[in-house]
């Protein structure tokens, strides 16, 4: 079996109560690791809405 590797990955925002998240709705900055890269934006209902993103591969 190969070695697996997680790297970080720029996830798209997939919002519930908008269509899209316009650059001015993004809160900086990302938050990046070594695995994951986490992107937040302010929301409809809540204050602050994030997703993460990784890349696996073996």
């Amino acid at each position: 079996m190969s070695q697996v590797t997680i790297s970080p990955a720029q996830p798209k925002p997939n919002p519930y109560w908008r269509g899209e998240v316009t650059p001015n709705l993004y809160q900086k900055p990302d938050i990046i690791t070594s695995t994951a890269h986490t992107t937040c934006w302010r929301g409809v209902v809540s204050p602050s809405v994030c997703t993460s993103g990784a890349k696996v591969c073996w």
